[in-house]
Protein backbone atom coordinates (compact mmCIF):
# COMPACT_ATOMS: atom_id res chain seq x y z
CA UNK A 1 0.00 0.00 0.00
CA UNK A 2 2.92 2.45 0.86
CA UNK A 3 4.94 1.99 -2.12
CA UNK A 4 1.14 2.91 -4.59
CA UNK A 5 0.71 5.94 -2.24
CA UNK A 6 2.91 8.58 -4.23
CA UNK A 7 1.37 7.48 -7.69
CA UNK A 8 -2.25 7.51 -6.55
CA UNK A 9 -1.67 10.86 -4.83
CA UNK A 10 0.08 12.22 -8.16
CA UNK A 11 -2.87 10.81 -10.50
CA UNK A 12 -5.63 11.88 -8.37
CA UNK A 13 -3.68 15.58 -8.09
CA UNK A 14 -3.85 15.03 -11.63
CA UNK A 15 -7.02 14.02 -12.29
CA UNK A 16 -8.59 16.14 -9.82
CA UNK A 17 -6.84 19.35 -11.90
CA UNK A 18 -8.21 18.28 -15.11
CA UNK A 19 -12.01 17.21 -13.82
CA UNK A 20 -11.80 20.80 -12.29
CA UNK A 21 -11.03 22.35 -15.65
CA UNK A 22 -13.24 20.13 -17.98
CA UNK A 23 -16.63 20.50 -15.50
CA UNK A 24 -15.81 24.52 -15.18
CA UNK A 25 -15.38 24.93 -18.94
CA UNK A 26 -11.86 26.53 -18.30
CA UNK A 27 -10.42 24.94 -21.80
CA UNK A 28 -13.27 25.35 -24.59
CA UNK A 29 -14.67 22.42 -25.64
CA UNK A 30 -13.45 20.40 -22.74
CA UNK A 31 -15.13 17.96 -21.64
CA UNK A 32 -15.20 15.89 -18.57
CA UNK A 33 -15.05 12.59 -20.35
CA UNK A 34 -12.14 13.60 -22.50
CA UNK A 35 -10.41 13.36 -19.22
CA UNK A 36 -11.61 10.13 -18.10
CA UNK A 37 -14.39 7.65 -19.03
CA UNK A 38 -17.11 6.72 -16.42
CA UNK A 39 -15.40 3.20 -17.28
CA UNK A 40 -11.78 4.38 -16.07
CA UNK A 41 -13.32 6.54 -13.40
CA UNK A 42 -14.73 3.58 -11.57
CA UNK A 43 -11.49 1.90 -11.68
CA UNK A 44 -9.36 4.24 -10.85
CA UNK A 45 -11.90 4.71 -7.25
CA UNK A 46 -11.95 1.12 -7.13
CA UNK A 47 -8.00 0.89 -6.86
CA UNK A 48 -8.48 4.19 -4.57
CA UNK A 49 -10.31 2.30 -1.97
CA UNK A 50 -8.64 -1.09 -2.71
CA UNK A 51 -5.34 0.80 -1.38
CA UNK A 52 -7.17 2.74 1.44
CA UNK A 53 -6.62 5.96 -0.32
CA UNK A 54 -8.22 9.41 -0.22
CA UNK A 55 -7.78 11.96 -1.81
CA UNK A 56 -9.89 15.08 -0.77
CA UNK A 57 -9.64 17.28 -3.94
CA UNK A 58 -10.34 13.93 -6.57
CA UNK A 59 -12.87 12.91 -4.36
CA UNK A 60 -14.68 16.81 -4.44
CA UNK A 61 -13.96 16.28 -8.51
CA UNK A 62 -16.00 13.04 -8.77
CA UNK A 63 -18.82 14.09 -6.97
CA UNK A 64 -19.52 16.79 -9.34
CA UNK A 65 -18.35 14.69 -12.16
CA UNK A 66 -21.15 12.34 -11.43
CA UNK A 67 -23.56 14.94 -10.76
CA UNK A 68 -23.02 16.54 -14.16
CA UNK A 69 -24.96 16.59 -17.19
CA UNK A 70 -23.50 15.17 -20.34
CA UNK A 71 -22.95 17.21 -23.01
CA UNK A 72 -26.20 16.78 -24.96
CA UNK A 73 -28.33 17.92 -21.50
CA UNK A 74 -30.51 14.76 -21.61
CA UNK A 75 -29.07 12.81 -18.55
CA UNK A 76 -25.89 12.42 -16.79
CA UNK A 77 -22.18 11.94 -17.68
CA UNK A 78 -22.05 8.66 -15.90
CA UNK A 79 -25.10 7.40 -17.70
CA UNK A 80 -21.66 7.04 -20.61
CA UNK A 81 -20.37 3.89 -18.72
CA UNK A 82 -20.43 0.76 -20.67
CA UNK A 83 -19.41 -1.26 -17.93
CA UNK A 84 -22.27 -1.95 -14.93
CA UNK A 85 -19.48 -3.26 -12.95
CA UNK A 86 -18.33 0.33 -12.98
CA UNK A 87 -21.40 1.91 -11.88
CA UNK A 88 -20.85 -1.15 -8.96
CA UNK A 89 -17.53 0.28 -8.74
CA UNK A 90 -18.07 3.50 -7.95
CA UNK A 91 -20.69 3.31 -5.53
CA UNK A 92 -18.96 1.17 -3.66
CA UNK A 93 -15.40 2.75 -3.39
CA UNK A 94 -17.06 5.97 -2.72
CA UNK A 95 -18.76 4.36 0.09
CA UNK A 96 -15.44 2.64 1.47
CA UNK A 97 -13.99 5.94 1.10
CA UNK A 98 -17.00 7.63 3.06
CA UNK A 99 -17.32 9.98 0.05
CA UNK A 100 -20.92 8.81 -1.45
CA UNK A 101 -23.62 11.52 -0.20
CA UNK A 102 -27.06 11.31 -0.93
CA UNK A 103 -27.16 12.97 -3.94
CA UNK A 104 -24.43 10.50 -5.73
CA UNK A 105 -25.99 7.61 -4.59
CA UNK A 106 -29.19 7.99 -5.71
CA UNK A 107 -27.92 9.04 -9.12
CA UNK A 108 -25.97 6.05 -8.79
CA UNK A 109 -28.36 3.48 -7.95
CA UNK A 110 -31.15 5.33 -10.71
CA UNK A 111 -28.27 4.75 -13.39
CA UNK A 112 -27.76 1.36 -12.48
CA UNK A 113 -30.58 -0.45 -11.18
CA UNK A 114 -32.42 -0.46 -14.72
CA UNK A 115 -29.54 -1.82 -16.32
CA UNK A 116 -29.85 -4.73 -14.22
CA UNK A 117 -32.61 -5.36 -14.60
CA UNK A 118 -33.18 -4.99 -18.65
Amino acid sequence: GEEIAPVLRRCAGILAAALGEALHAVRPGASPTQVISPDDLGDFLYICAACGYKHEGFLKACRKWLLAPNVSGTGKLLDGASRHVSLVHMLHSLAVLEAASGDIVKALVLTVVPRLEG
